[in-house]
Order: C-alpha cells, then structure tokens, then sequence
C-alpha cells in the first residue's frame, strides 16, 4: 500500500483530532438512535409519511458513516495504517458511497416538501411506500453503480489506495485514463449534480421559511438546517481536495488540509440536534422521556431512614404527649 510521507504532528493536534471524532461519534451513535426510536417505536416525529421515512434512512446512513469515524481514529491513535490494503480501498469507497446515500435522502425530502408546498393536494397522497420507493432507490444507486465501478477498478488495478498522513485517511490513485473517465463521470452524477439540486432546493426551502406557518414552517426549516449544515460541513472538505495538488507543498495548506478533511464529521451529529431544536413534537417526547427518567431514578433511589429503637421510643413519647 502506498503511503505519503508523514508531516511533523503535535500532540495537541492529534488529541483534538481524536477528541473531535470521538464526540462526534457519541452524539451522532446517541442522537441517531434516539431519533429511530422515536419514529419507530412511539412514531413521535409528527411529519408527512415521506419525510419520515427518509429520515429514519438519514439516521441509518449517519450511523453507518460512524464506522469509517472510529477507523479513522485508530489510525490517527497508531500514528499509521494497519488495516491493509484491501480496508484502504474499500473503506474510502464506502464512506464515499455513504456521502452520495446522504445527498440524495436530503435532495429527496427538499424536493419532496417543495412539491407538497406547490401543490398542497399531493400532501394527501404522501404514502409510507412512496417514501420507502424513494429511499431505496437513493441506496441502490449509491451503493449500485459506485461500488461495482470500484469494484472493476479494484480488480483491474485501475485505481489503487494510498494511505495520507496528513489527514490520516485513504485516498485513491488512478492509473488508467479509462478509470480517470470513469471517476470524472460518477463524480458529476454522484456528487455535482446532487450538490447543484441540494443547493437551488435548501434556498428555495430558506425563502419559504417566512413565508408558511405552523407545522409546516418547522418542517420547512428542519430540511433547510440540515442541506445548510451539509453543505457548510463538506465545504472545507471540497476545496482541502480539489486544491491538494497544487498546495500540498505549503505547510500552511497541510495544516489547513488536515482538519479540513474532519469538518464532514459535523454533518453526522448534527442532525438529531436540528431536529430537536426545530421538531416540538421530537423535543417534547424527549423531555417527557428525560423527566420521567430522573423522576424514577429518584423514587429509586430514594433513602428511607433506618428504624431504632432510639427513634421509635421518640415517636412513642411524642404521641402519647400528645392525650395528655
């Protein structure tokens, strides 16, 4: 496996990269399950069939992100790649995969609601299975076509892996320009045109925010908070990428490259705080679940007082005082 040559890394950079992903994981492992739970099992998230089942995929697809997270935590712990050539390749490719699942739920559940707010009549035909139809064809693509592309490229030796130390991640090498075309073809139909459409929806979603009342304003700004976060999360991601052969010799840009390539994890723990802050119906579930948790941990643990002699001969002067 290919590797770049490791820059010079402080203590304090590693540890706040290992305490940045570690507290993304545990918010984003927390959040994501409580957030299926809700919508599952008491069906507290109180929105139009679709979106809810897209969301329930939002979490799953979060979830499975988190594997990647804490990969990328033992390398960063290592000081080093141990996992082999065959976890470098895929691992990049699965958490690829992952983005693309991600951009297309959203794109999804934006476009979805801005044709329920064109035309109000649709609300009513907002089926479970639409939105299950919706999501697994967002999944089958994602995963589909990039994987078995990968997969060619993988077996041809088209494009390999390299381990960076800069970011301490995986990163592909192409070495064909058949593979080079096929890279740049997946990359306009898996991620430009997905950003374009997530970019004209989220500002369509933010100009309807004033303009709806009710239930239907917090579902509205529930979706534009989290296209806005996604793309303000992947933003610095993009550019550490797209500008990394040209600067790659400027300390300045690795520094700059190496928490870039960790602003994603942002987009991942967000999420169940979006729809906590934005969801009445989601935050009051979660704070009549949290009140009835502490008030039965404190009937729980409760202390009675111990009964002594000393006591009850107490309390047998004090009542019989009390017919004289």
């Amino acid at each position: 496996m290919n590797t770049t040559e490791p820059p010079l890394l402080s203590d304090i950079e590693r540890t706040a990269l290992v305490v940045w992903s570690l507290c993304v994981s545990i918010i984003s492992i927390t959040g994501n399950l409580i957030v299926l739970v809700a919508s599952i099992k008491y069906k507290a998230i109180h929105l139009d069939k679709i979106s809810v089942v897209l969301i329930r995929n939002l979490c799953i697809a979060d979830l499975s992100y988190v594997v990647y997270i804490l990969l990328t935590v033992g390398n960063i712990v290592r000081r080093e790649y141990q996992y082999g050539d065959f976890l470098c390749y895929w691992s990049y490719c699965f958490a690829l995969s992952l983005t693309a699942t991600e951009m297309g739920l959203i794109c999804g559940l934006n476009v979805s609601k801005l044709i329920t707010l064109y035309d109000p009549l649709r609300a009513r035909q907002r089926k479970t299975r639409t939105g299950r139809i919706i999501a697994g064809t967002v999944w089958t693509l994602a995963f589909g076509w990039s994987l078995t592309v990968r997969l060619y490229n993988y077996q041809t030796g088209e494009i390999t892996a390299y381990f960076n130390y800069t970011s301490f991640q995986c990163f592909p090498t192409v070495h064909t320009d058949l593979a080079d075309k096929l890279v740049k073809v997946s990359g306009i139909f898996y991620n430009l045109l997905p950003t374009l459409v997530l970019i004209v929806s989220t500002s369509w979603l933010f100009v309807f925010v004033n303009k709806t009342t009710g239930v239907h304003k917090h579902t509205v700004l529930t979706l534009a908070l989290v296209s806005g976060v996604f793309l303000i999360s992947y933003g610095p991601y993009t550019a550490a990428v797209l500008l990394y052969s040209s600067f790659q010799n400027s300390p300045q840009f690795i520094l700059y490259f190496r928490f870039a390539v960790f602003s994603p994890y942002l987009n991942y723990a967000a999420n169940p705080i979006i729809f906590f802050l934005t969801l009445r119906s989601f935050r009051e579930f979660v704070q009549n679940k949290l009140a009835r948790w502490v008030r039965n941990s404190k009937i729980k643990h409760a202390k009675v007082a111990p009964y002594t002699s000393s006591t009850s001969a107490s309390n047998r002067y004090d009542s019989s005082s009390l017919f004289r």
